[in-house]
């Protein structure tokens, strides 16, 4: 505290690490869960704590749909026979407002709880912010 007065630092300027809850799906696990996480200054730093251990989160065989390339292509996707395409901006939702259906090339596809008409899916886009992009039924 003393070097940081010297420097001019205060201690608001200082990182803040804290951990939090994020979103994760293990492929074939056929549920989404939520996972510890690393995060500074309120934003995610890509680290999941597992067993009591940090580890990088392409590491720790969590998967999302961030970087698959129909995602990133803005493609349409197949899912129950029917083809779907993205609708919006991702979302941002808690475990409890959607429950898993599916999944698609390892990325959790999921349906808001208690619909049984899903026009609109969701699949976890980016698992460290609990982001969801919607996806449309097409017609």
């Amino acid at each position: 505290m003393i070097i940081g007065a010297l420097l001019g630092l205060s201690l608001a300027a200082q990182p803040q690490q804290q951990v939090t809850e994020v979103c994760a799906y293990k492929p074939g696990s056929k549920k989404l869960a939520l996972v510890q996480a690393r995060t500074l200054n309120q934003a995610p730093t890509g680290v999941v704590i597992v067993n009591g251990r940090d580890i990088a989160w392409d590491k720790s065989g969590f998967v999302d749909a961030a970087g698959k390339s129909w995602s990133i292509k803005n493609e349409p996707i197949q899912f129950g026979g029917k083809t779907y395409v993205k609708y919006g901006l991702p979302r941002v939702l808690s475990l409890n407002e959607v429950e898993w259906i599916g999944e698609k090339d390892g990325a959790a596809i999921s349906a808001e709880r208690g619909l049984a008409d899903r026009e609109v899916i969701y699949v976890l886009h980016r698992g460290l912010e609990c982001a969801f992009q919607p996806y449309e039924m097409k017609r």
